[in-house]
C-alpha cells in the first residue's frame, strides 16, 4: 500500500467521488479500520490513509457538492467522515473552502423538509462539534424556511429546532432515524433551551418511541431516552401504555439473546427500566424475561403472561 498510496492521493485529488467509490471497502479491510469501524489501525495503516486523503482538493470536493444530483451528497457525507478521522485538518480545509451561497441556491427549494443525505452531509462538515459551526450558523440563517427536521439537524443546532418549533413545524425524530441515544441527546439539547418545547417533541413522537421499545431493534440508548423522558411521568406514562405488548411478546426475548454483545446490555437496561415503571403486565413480561436471562431459564411465550 505504501507503493500505490501515491498514486490514489493524485487519483482521489484529481476524481474526488468516483475514486472515492471504489476505494469505499479499503479503509476497513486493508487500513485497519473494521467493518464497523469497531478496529483500532496500526501507525502504518495510519499513515497510509492519511497519504491518500492528503491527496484530496477542496476547491474540487466543494464543486461536487454543489453540482452533483442530491442523492451523492451520501457519498460525500461519507467522504468527510473518513477525511474527520484520518486528517482533521485536510477535513477543516475542506469546510472553510465550501461555498455556502451556492448551497444557498441549490437547496432553496428543498429546505422546508431537509432530506435524510442533506442532513448526512451537512452533520458532517461540522468542525467545532461543541457549538456545531459553520454548518450552525447557517441553519439558523434559514431556519424560518424550515418546517420538519430529524435528530440530526436538531443535534447540530437546537436554536434551529427551536425556531421551527415556534413557527408550527414539528422535530420528527422517525424521518432520519439512526440511533435512539442520538434521539436522547436531540431532546436533551432542546429541553436546555425550552422545557416546555421538548415535551412537545416528546408528545409527537410517542408513536416513534413506543414502536422502538417495543422492536429493541438496534437499542443502544433506548434506556438513557426513557430515563430522560421519565422527568415527565405523564409522557413516559403515555409511552409505555402505546406499547404494543404482543409484539415486545415477540421481539424481547430474540433482543435478549442477540448475538452482539452491546445490543444484549442495552436490551437489558432498557427492559429493566420498564419493569421498574410499568406495573401492568407489559412491565411483568420485561421482568419475568430479564429474570429468566439471569437464571438462564427457558424462554416464556407471550401467551403465557
Amino acid at each position: 500500500m505504501e507503493v500505490a498510496a501515491p498514486i490514489l492521493a493524485t487519483a482521489i485529488g484529481q476524481n474526488t467521488i468516483q475514486t472515492f467509490h471504489g476505494l469505499h471497502d479499503l479503509s476497513h479491510w486493508v487500513l485497519g479500520e473494521g467493518l464497523f469501524l469497531d478496529m483500532k489501525p496500526t501507525k502504518r495503516q495510519r499513515a497510509i490513509s492519511k497519504q491518500i486523503i492528503e491527496g484530496l482538493n477542496p476547491s474540487e470536493i466543494v464543486k461536487g457538492i454543489v453540482t452533483c444530483r442530491f442523492g451523492e451528497w451520501e457519498n460525500y457525507a461519507r467522504l468527510l467522515a473518513l477525511v474527520s478521522r484520518v486528517h482533521p485538518t485536510k477535513k477543516r480545509a475542506i469546510v472553510k473552502a465550501m461555498d455556502w451561497k451556492a448551497l444557498d441556491a441549490i437547496v432553496s427549494n428543498h429546505l422546508e423538509k431537509p432530506g435524510r443525505e442533506f442532513s448526512l452531509l451537512l452533520n458532517s462538515m461540522v468542525t467545532d462539534y461543541k457549538t456545531g459551526e459553520p454548518v450552525s450558523a447557517w441553519l439558523l440563517k434559514h431556519a424560518d424556511e424550515i418546517k420538519e427536521v430529524g435528530s440530526r439537524i436538531v443535534l447540530v443546532s437546537p436554536q434551529t429546532a427551536l425556531t421551527v418549533l415556534k413557527n408550527g413545524g414539528t422535530i420528527n425524530l422517525a424521518m432520519d432515524h439512526s440511533s435512539w441515544f442520538r434521539d436522547a441527546v436531540a431532546i436533551a439539547r432542546i429541553g436546555k433551551l425550552d422545557e416546555n418545547a421538548a415535551k412537545k417533541v416528546v408528545e409527537h413522537n410517542v408513536e416513534h418511541i413506543a414502536k422502538g421499545v417495543a422492536e429493541l431493534s438496534l437499542c443502544h440508548g433506548m434506556s438513557e431516552l426513557l430515563g430522560l423522558i421519565a422527568e415527565v411521568p405523564e409522557l413516559l406514562e403515555k409511552i409505555l401504555n402505546s406499547i404494543d405488548i404482543t409484539r415486545a411478546g415477540e421481539r424481547w426475548p430474540v433482543a435478549l439473546v442477540d448475538h452482539r454483545p452491546e445490543e444484549r446490555k442495552a436490551a437489558r437496561a432498557a427492559l429493566t427500566f420498564v419493569s421498574k415503571h410499568h406495573e401492568g403486565h407489559l412491565g411483568k413480561l420485561a421482568g419475568r424475561l430479564i429474570r429468566q436471562i439471569r437464571f438462564r431459564k427457558r424462554p416464556v411465550s407471550q401467551s403465557e403472561n
